[in-house]
């Protein structure tokens, strides 16, 4: 600091008459600023180490914009392309419908649902146009065993009542007043109801309604349940019309068929003859 004297009277001077213009102030206020961020640091350093506080890792250490880089999940790899699963065989080129239905049909197999694959056949066979025409006959034989199934192992209620035994009652008497023939009966409950106790509970079926229509010329006969189809019989040879007696007699079924249409039909059931 000094004083001069000039033609204005004395004045203050803020440097020395003989100071050096080019002294190096900002080098000089940048070390003191320096000074005082490491004193300062120093300071914080020693009340954490007071507290029990300890030093972080090195590596957890890291600036905000790293850290969050290196949270961030890394892109998966591409994988191998997965090829997808084969259609069944038999519906390429087919309509959607039948696509879909054939699929259906393909997982409730798989997946052993009755319900659901009878439901899928009868769609499939309902179709307008013949879409699925040619795999009728195919679809009419699993047709049938899936319905031999429900009735009899699955035992459906749809179709399957039970029934409290009352005094006076045997399994034929039973059957009979159900419209069922006493061979079903006994193969729904086990193949021998044996001596009926009063109360005991059996099975018998509800009122059953079949109807037989033999074709003549494609020679087979299509059984239907309650209005609808139920199972396909081929015949070994054309029948004679004028032979059959509309029962079952003449009709040249399988020996086996023959017996499996005895259990299921009561002896008043009427068959349909028919030359196509």
């Amino acid at each position: 600091m000094a004083f001069a004297r000039t033609k204005f009277g004395i004045e203050y001077n803020l440097r020395p008459a003989d100071d050096d213009e080019s002294f190096p102030w900002a080098v000089v206020l940048s070390a003191v600023f320096v000074l005082t961020a490491i004193s300062f640091t120093a300071v914080k350093i020693r009340g954490r180490m007071a507290a029990g506080e300890a030093m972080p890792p090195a590596e957890e250490r890291q600036a905000p914009a790293e850290a969050s880089r290196a949270e961030e999940p890394s892109p998966p790899a591409a994988g191998p392309r997965i090829a997808p699963e084969p259609l069944p065989a038999g519906i390429e080129g087919r309509p959607a419908q039948v696509k879909n239905l054939l699929a259906r049909l393909e997982a409730a197999e798989s997946r052993r649902d009755v319900e659901m694959a009878i439901d899928t056949i009868e769609r499939l066979r309902s179709l307008p146009g013949g879409a699925a025409a040619d795999l009728d006959d195919r679809l009419a034989r699993r047709l049938g065993a899936l319905n031999l199934k429900k009735l009899y192992t699955l035992k459906s209620r749809e179709w399957v009542k039970e029934v409290a035994v009352k005094r006076g009652d045997s399994l034929e008497r039973i059957s009979r007043e159900h419209g069922a023939t006493t061979a079903s009966s006994r193969k729904l409950n086990g193949g021998d109801a044996g001596q009926l106790q009063i109360g005991q509970k059996v099975l018998v079926m509800k009122h059953p309604r079949f109807n037989l229509v033999v074709h003549g010329k494609p020679r087979y006969a299509d059984l239907f349940f309650m209005g609808k189809f139920f199972k396909r019989y081929y015949l070994e040879a054309a029948p004679s019309i004028g032979k059959a007696d509309f029962r079952l007699q003449g009709i040249p079924l399988k020996p086996a068929d023959r017996e499996e249409l005895k259990t299921l039909l009561p002896a008043s059931t009427t068959v349909l003859v028919s030359e196509f």
